[in-house]
């Protein structure tokens, strides 16, 4: 998390026991959290600890990824962008030639067609 957001943790522990594992989760849960994931994209200690829901883990760093690339990360992408949207203009004439419907470009291809071949 600090690679993303610097300083997010400022302090971790490096060694110890199983407590200070769950304070490092915790840590980045909310880091993660201020960095712009929802509830429901983290997981919860328990999933990481003791290997309960290992995808919902996986679907966080996704998820987390996806955000850094969105804000502008550089760096190797192991998940897809997320789009941005694109709007679009349509002209009056334009939305009047779809509303009439498109000429058929097959028309006519199958005119020598019959049952027999």
């Amino acid at each position: 998390m600090n690679k993303l957001q610097p300083n997010s943790i400022p302090k971790y522990a490096t060694s110890g026991g199983s407590f200070q594992f769950r304070e490092n989760i915790a840590l980045f849960q909310n880091a993660a959290r201020a960095y712009g994931l929802g509830d429901a994209q983290l997981f919860q200690t328990i999933d990481l600890f003791e290997k309960r829901n290992i995808p919902q883990v996986t679907l966080c760093l996704f998820v987390l990824r996806r955000l850094a690339q969105k804000k502008k990360l550089n760096g190797s992408t192991f998940s897809p962008r997320v789009s941005e949207a694109d709007a679009r203009e349509f002209s009056d004439e334009q939305l009047n030639t779809a509303k009439n419907g498109l000429p058929l470009l097959h028309e006519g291809t199958n005119k020598d067609a019959n049952q027999s071949g």
